[in-house]
């Protein structure tokens, strides 16, 4: 008898553009299992978008979903929606046994859990918590939890081919201008603002005046937070020869899009910050990334080859790698190739594999 599985989390399926890993995620582990699981479970979808404001009504919902379940994936978004889940399973493992899957988002869990240390005990009679990243998994551990997994993110699009990559390479040698972008959520604490000063800063240097050095611009990629968007307006409207804001690319836009640039800027100081899947998806291009020295930054970036690290806030060392790229482009485009390389070792079986091994034992 198949085994019955239920998914909870932001689907949102009718917006196939929605950006975040509170959304991709969902919609990459559901897809992975169906097609790799469908013979041996049934998976049952519920999208919570439309009871993120109604927790009793969510409250109720699940309870009815749950029935004749086997097991349960969550994916909460963010603190807010962990805390409602993990009380909603306080109280439903009193009466009722079920497996919880819980594949986390960001890496802000740790210390949320040390401000709740009430709900580890909740957290640790889940079947499995799954962390993107080495260190995170430490830190879990490191409160007593026994059912830490690693598994890191992986991307549903294809990669840029090698070759394809080194005929891009070859073409940027001809121009003399630095095409930096950024992609993730647009907002002050992924570091937007210190990109679009540090480029201002670069091109206002004598050296690029008088074009000793190449120009730089920047476009801005991803999901636009209201709070920001007149911030922005501001600056891009300031600088409209340098900066440009895109906005959310499509699906099949996304690596195409990236691999024409230079190099990807992100200078993040998000607390939530994990293993975030644009981070993926610029190795994927073939793309380095300039990241800032942030939470599990160094992780994902290995200095040198993949990118480069830096102090996070710290606008004058962003200026000096920015400065450093231009005049070691060819090392830029060696690394180039290395990134595309390492994208390779984050498949979705790779990541998945705890999660599967899991779930077939059920």
């Amino acid at each position: 008898m198949k085994k019955k599985v239920l998914m909870v989390g932001l689907f949102e399926w009718d917006r196939p553009n929605a950006g975040g890993g509170e959304v991709t995620k969902p919609r990459n582990v559901y897809n992975y299992l169906v097609d790799s699981m469908q013979d041996e479970c049934s998976f049952y979808q519920l999208d919570f978008f439309h009871y993120r404001h109604r927790p009793l009504a969510l409250w109720a919902k699940l309870q009815r979903e749950l029935k004749g379940k086997n097991a349960c994936f969550i994916f909460p978004a963010g603190p807010n929606g962990s805390l409602f889940f993990f009380l909603f399973f306080k109280h439903y493992f009193l009466h009722h046994k079920i497996s919880v899957y819980y594949p986390i988002v960001g890496g802000w869990l740790a210390e949320f859990l040390q401000k709740h240390k009430k709900l580890i005990p909740v957290v640790g009679a889940f079947k499995g918590c799954f962390a993107e990243t080495r260190g995170f998994c430490q830190k879990l551990t490191s409160l007593g939890l026994k059912n830490i997994f690693y598994s890191p993110v992986f991307s549903a699009r294809e990669p840029i081919s090698i070759d394809g990559l080194k005929e891009i390479v070859r073409q940027q040698q001809k121009e003399n201008v630095l095409k930096f972008c950024t992609f993730s959520r647009v907002m002050e604490e992924k570091g937007v603002t210190l990109a679009i000063k540090a480029i201002v800063a670069y091109n206002q240097r004598s050296e690029v005046k008088n074009k000793a050095w190449p120009m730089a611009t920047l476009d801005i990629y991803g999901h636009l937070d209201k709070k920001y968007e007149t911030p922005l307006q501001k600056l891009v409207s300031s600088n409209p020869t340098f900066i440009h804001f895109v906005g959310t690319l499509k699906d099949e836009a996304v690596i195409t899009t990236l691999s024409a640039h230079f190099a990807c800027l992100f200078p993040t100081y998000f607390f939530g910050e994990g293993f975030p899947a644009s981070l993926l998806e610029c190795y994927m291009s073939g793309l380095p990334v300039f990241a800032s020295d942030w939470v599990y930054n160094s992780e994902l970036v290995h200095e040198g080859v993949t990118g480069k690290l830096y102090p996070p806030k710290d606008q004058q060392a962003l200026l000096a790698v920015i400065v450093w790229s231009s005049q070691n482009r060819e090392t830029v485009e060696n690394m180039r190739l290395e990134c595309r390389k390492a994208s390779a070792q984050f498949t979705k079986v790779a990541a998945m594999s705890s999660i599967v091994e899991l779930l077939k034992k059920e």
